[in-house]
């Protein structure tokens, strides 16, 4: 009978932290997360884009130190969306 009892209140715990984390990730995708973030996290493909801002490396192709690094939509969008996790994870 204990074991049965022990999963049961397993699948209590999984259920309570299920409803919070529902809970507590719309407050940080509201609150938390930067809207920049919220915006270039499904960035995808091979092409150039700038680091500090995403923009594509074809608007301006002049930039020179630190605002003229560059890396594939792709990794910007894997940053963003890091980011994105992150601040999800400070706040639950």
């Amino acid at each position: 009978m204990t074991d049965r009892i022990r999963a049961i209140e397993g699948l209590a715990l999984v259920a309570a932290l299920t409803a919070v984390f529902d809970g507590v990730h719309g407050l940080g995708d509201q609150f938390v997360q930067r809207e920049h973030d919220a915006l270039t996290k499904g960035m995808h493909g091979s092409h150039l884009v700038y680091k500090n801002d995403g923009s594509p490396v074809e608007e301006n192709p002049w930039r020179h130190g630190k605002e003229g690094r560059t890396c594939t939509a792709s990794g910007y969008g894997r940053r963003s969306v890091s980011r994105h996790v992150a601040s999800v994870g400070l706040v639950t």
